[in-house]
């Protein structure tokens, strides 16, 4: 973790460096200084911190004072002119802290509600149907039978579904017990 944040204060002083040394306008422009930090120092930092957040105190603020640095850079303040809550106001943004606790609930709320419960048709396959191999081989039920360019596919599988007594093969087995099975 130190590595990560002594790496993203090296990535961060070198975007300083560069932008404060090029002549062109754009360098003091504030979104383009906003863009840079997010795209190449916050992404980084917050990189699937959904599994690797820190829990000690004093890793919290280390992370923090990465984005404390960057919000003065950005904003091309100095130490005291205005507070770390306003600069982060002005900037449109969140502490690193909360923004961690926000991926944290989404993704406990996608575990929760998408991916963790099974749709009604994958618990209907669920442990229900089964894949085994048969000692012959045999046509596909679903795309065996199927017209390509005016000619029957020859599909032929070992695949076979032991409740259902058909060959059907990798590729349609899961389709066959889920969507096409219940329009019947």
């Amino acid at each position: 973790m130190a590595h990560k944040i002594y790496r993203e204060t090296l990535v961060l002083q070198l975007v300083q460096k560069l932008l404060d040394e090029s002549p062109s306008s754009t360098a003091y422009d504030v979104s383009v200084r906003r863009t840079l930090y997010l795209s190449l120092v916050k992404s980084n930092l917050c990189y699937a911190c959904e599994v690797w957040s820190p829990y000690i105190c004093s890793q919290k603020t280390k992370i923090e004072r990465v984005q404390r640095r960057a919000t003065r850079w950005i904003l091309k303040a100095r130490k005291g002119d205005s507070s770390y809550n306003e600069r982060l106001v002005d900037l449109n943004l969140l502490p690193l802290c909360y923004d961690r606790e926000i991926k944290d609930l989404m993704f406990f709320y996608k575990a929760l509600y998408e991916r963790g419960r099974p749709t009604q048709d994958e618990s209907r396959l669920k442990g229900k149907h089964f894949q085994t191999t048969s000692e012959k081989r045999k046509r596909c039920v679903v795309c065996g039978y199927q017209k390509s360019n005016g000619k029957y596919k020859d599909t032929k599988t070992y695949t076979y579904c032991a409740k259902c007594k058909k060959h059907i093969c990798k590729n349609c087995f899961e389709d066959y017990h889920t969507r096409l099975v219940i329009k019947k």
